[in-house]
């Protein structure tokens, strides 16, 4: 897959690498030209269903027609240029049951779905070593336990049957090979830090084996050629990795001086670390919430956490009727700087999760005044909660130099601004849809070219 210059020297001059992130609330492609010269992004929304029993899911099949009409779009958006090379980077926990000859088994379940407390429970009891070797909390979260929920609710699955997280399985349904790419395979409760391999005690806790999970590889190795959609044929495809840390990568935040503050569906917490941490430091590192893995930088571990903020803010939105962040925070600036007369009962919420539940008993917001003065005050919560998981942050990893800055509700808006307000380091904002960015550099290490350089966030 090369251009080759007028003078013959055969060096790839045109063409495109595209980013794919697959996440929680929205699918993006980002298509860069080869100098970096343009960025782009295309989105749709990620699309899930729901239902009481399985919470968030959806069909893969959705999820894959999405991706591909992203793609097409992004492709055909701009012009007759080749694609070179695309990587995909996404949310890590949740993925796709397969045959081997590709035949869906499962849905795609949601990773922040609850359904997995009983049998997390029994996680715990069972494998009182699980934290400290795989560097996770015991919880609903890890893809085991997803995987040993499906076995208990719906009984057993075929023998051929393999697990991939949602990226490596978009790789593997565009044409490419089956592969657990290590920091999203660190996410699954299969993984072993120490040996920095599979887990056999936690395989056969979940019924199944290795032959059940493909071959470990790292981000940006290249991973077969894409069939489909028609767009990309040919393109070199990579799995970027966990979405957090690639972001990282995007944003050129993988010091470990820097502390990467993520404010999306969820609110994240990453540092890079230049050494795995031993094990009695993890046991430290899980009982404060968070969580050791392997980077997307080869060689590299990180801290990593995160609260559901985003998501709940949006569901304050949902509750008062209010049809985004952004209008929403012009009536909470009109609040501020006037004398609205309102009469809402507020108490001091401890967190955003409060004031949710707060909604969630039948109360009435009428009224712009009242509106506002709630949806200030769950901005206002929030940046009060950020703040202190940050300083719980620094007290667990060490001081820093300056957090970087990513997400929507964290680079733009009136929650960005409360949140300011409250740090204490150098604030640095990354670019948008650092993820993208990330999964792009690491497109161009699989198709051997050289990673494009954003130059500044206003570049996309």
């Amino acid at each position: 897959m090369s251009a080759t210059r007028s003078d013959g020297t055969g060096v790839v001059t045109t063409g495109l690498l595209l980013g794919l992130d697959v996440g929680t609330t929205n699918v993006k492609v980002m298509a860069a030209d080869l100098h970096a010269n343009r960025w782009w992004v295309h989105c749709a929304p990620t699309p899930w269903q729901s239902d009481r029993e399985l919470g968030g899911w959806m069909d893969p099949a959705d999820l894959l027609a999405t991706i591909t009409r992203l793609l097409t779009t992004a492709v055909d958006h701009h012009g007759d240029r080749p694609v070179r090379a695309l990587g995909v980077t996404g949310m890590a926990e949740s993925g796709v049951v397969t045959t081997r000859d590709g035949r869906v088994v499962t849905p795609v379940l949601a990773w922040q779905g609850q359904r997995g407390a009983q049998d997390a429970s029994l996680l715990g009891r069972e494998l009182p070593d699980f934290s400290v070797t795989t560097g996770l909390p015991v919880g609903p979260k890890p893809s085991l336990v997803s995987w040993h929920w499906w076995e208990r609710v719906r009984g057993s699955r075929p023998r051929d049957a393999t697990w991939a997280s949602v990226p490596e399985w978009v790789v593997y349904a565009l044409g490419g090979q089956r592969v657990s790419e290590v920091s999203l395979a660190a996410r699954t409760g299969w993984f072993n830090l120490d040996e920095r391999d599979w887990w056999d005690e936690a395989l056969a806790w979940a019924g199944t084996n290795r032959n059940q999970l493909a071959p470990l590889a790292r981000a940006g190795q290249p991973m077969g050629h894409a069939a489909r959609p028609r767009a990309c044929v040919g393109a070199v495809l990579t799995v970027a990795g966990h979405d957090h840390p690639c972001a990282a990568v995007g944003a050129d935040a993988t010091s470990p001086d820097v502390v990467v503050h993520s404010c999306g569906t969820a609110e994240v917490l990453v540092r890079t670390l230049t050494g795995l941490p031993s094990r009695e430091r993890r046991c430290d590192v899980v009982n404060a919430g968070f969580a050791v893995g392997p980077h997307v930088v080869e060689g590299n571990h990180l801290v990593i956490g995160g609260q559901p903020s985003g998501g709940r803010l949006s569901r304050v939105l949902e509750r008062l009727s209010l049809p985004g962040p952004s209008d929403a925070d012009d009536l909470a600036r009109a609040f501020t700087t006037s004398d609205p007369g309102h009469d809402v009962d507020l108490v001091g919420f401890a967190d955003v999760r409060g004031l949710d539940q707060w909604l969630d008993r039948a109360v009435v917001v009428d009224g712009a005044a009242a509106r506002a003065e709630v949806w200030a005050a769950a901005l206002d919560v929030t940046a009060r909660t950020s703040k202190n998981r940050l300083l719980q942050f620094l007290d667990l990893t060490g001081a820093a130099d300056e957090v970087v800055r990513l997400g929507g509700w964290g680079r733009d808006g009136l929650l960005a601004e409360r949140i300011a307000a409250l740090d204490h380091l150098p604030v640095v904002t990354g670019p948008p849809e650092a993820a993208a960015v990330g999964a792009i550099a690491f497109a161009a290490d699989a198709a051997g070219l050289t990673r494009p350089t954003l130059r500044s966030p206003e570049d996309i």
